[in-house]
């Protein structure tokens, strides 16, 4: 069953030949990445089965509005992504404290 038309509104990627809608990259300065946190850490009583609920990732883009210097404007699914990518990174240098260590010796 097709739930929605093919002669969409929305960009594709005709580049590549495939159907699927572009996307822009979310930058993040590091002036955004500390708002996030310090507004997701004073918030941590609002978290759900150790998750954030929309309405706290909804406040991350009040308070970061006015600090991105360019691409798109951020909202709540940037956030949670970025969120989940720094909570990622975290677990990685947890896991393998010694991966710069390794990479030099060409392990």
């Amino acid at each position: 069953m097709q739930t929605r038309s093919r002669s969409s509104n929305s960009p594709t990627n005709s580049a590549s030949g495939d159907d699927l809608p572009t996307r822009k990259h979310a930058f993040w300065s590091r002036a955004e990445e500390a708002k996030l946190l310090e507004t997701l850490f004073e918030n941590k009583k609002d978290m759900n089965h150790l998750a954030f609920k929309d309405q706290t990732f909804a406040m991350v883009v009040a308070e970061i509005a006015g600090l991105r210097e360019k691409g798109p404007v951020k909202n709540v699914k940037m956030c949670r992504l970025k969120w989940t990518n720094i909570c990622i990174s975290l677990y990685m240098c947890y896991l393998y404290p010694n991966v710069y260590e390794l990479a030099e010796e060409g392990i």
